[in-house]
């Protein structure tokens, strides 16, 4: 995530940077005497004028990749969390219903076990008796 920050902001450096040569351009441009159209100085100016532009355009459409990607790897942290926390809460519950059918299994050993006590007593009274 850091590193995605820190290519944004290298990118609207970069992308400022070529709009300040843009604006530099523009004001050497108006400062000259003015220009003829047959001037060799107006086609360098157009020239210099288009490469910048050119480069603004190209760095403008790479920073809207840069955080397009920043946010779709964000979008991605954010589903993946919400999974996490979709599969613990399941784990939990289905702890809750391991505990509660281990606490069913003793009852039934429990219950097993008297009624094997009272199986036994029985069968001594029948014993007595015959």
């Amino acid at each position: 995530m850091q590193a995605r920050s820190m290519e944004i902001a290298a990118a609207r450096r970069a992308l400022s940077a070529a709009m300040g040569e843009l604006e530099a351009a523009v004001a050497a441009a108006r400062t000259q005497a003015p220009l003829g159209d047959d001037d060799p100085r107006l086609e360098e100016a157009q020239a210099t004028a288009r490469a910048a532009l050119a480069r603004v355009a190209e760095m403008e459409s790479r920073l809207a990749e840069t955080e397009a990607a920043h946010d779709a790897a964000a979008a991605e942290r954010e589903a993946a969390r919400a999974a996490r926390d979709k599969a613990l809460a399941e784990r939990d519950a289905a702890a809750g219903e391991v505990d509660a059918l281990k606490a069913e299994v003793a009852a039934l050993k429990a219950a097993r076990e008297e009624d094997a006590a009272m199986i036994e007593e029985a069968l001594a009274e029948l014993r007595d008796v015959v």
